[in-house]
């Protein structure tokens, strides 16, 4: 009886996996290259990964200018967060988008993350969230360092 149990996990489990597996593949990736944020003067690049990391999209050099956001220092600077994040799906509602962050029931939030300003760095979190229905646009994300908050609502490759 035992034995059937387990059995019965496994497949369970399989099938589970099976199902995440193939709608994460049926989910059309971003595309890589040079990206432009609207509603914050900055960007971000993504770029595929090689070797062991081979499959997966990597996102780098997310930053924008501060000055223009409550909080943030008074003299314009650029922000930056450190280090590349793998790009992960997302899947809530039976809508799946991809997304860099922490999977909060399927929502995202924000990470950890290194963030830099003015030469000096920080404790910071951010996250970048795709737009469901179209991959060639970022939904929305923030970047926050401190009491400097910047959110951004638009995103689209240059």
């Amino acid at each position: 009886m035992t034995r059937l149990r387990t059995l019965l996990a496994v497949i369970c489990a399989l099938a589970l996996l099976g199902a995440t597996l193939a709608q994460a593949a049926a989910t059309p990736k971003p595309p890589t290259g040079p990206w432009k944020l609207n509603g914050a003067t900055g960007g971000f690049t993504l770029r595929k990964g090689t070797g062991s990391k081979r499959g997966k999209i990597f996102l780098s050099d997310l930053h924008f200018k501060t000055g223009l956001y409550a909080g943030c220092p008074s003299k314009v600077s650029t922000v930056r967060v450190l280090g590349r994040y793998a790009l992960k799906t997302f899947t809530r509602g039976g809508y799946t988008t991809w997304g860099v962050g922490r999977n909060t029931g399927g929502d995202v939030t924000p990470r950890a993350g290194k963030v830099r300003v003015g030469g000096k760095t920080y404790n910071g979190e951010f996250y970048v969230v795709w737009n469901y229905a179209n991959p060639r646009q970022v939904f929305g994300g923030s970047i926050q360092f401190g009491t400097c908050l910047s959110q951004f609502t638009f995103g689209t490759p240059k």
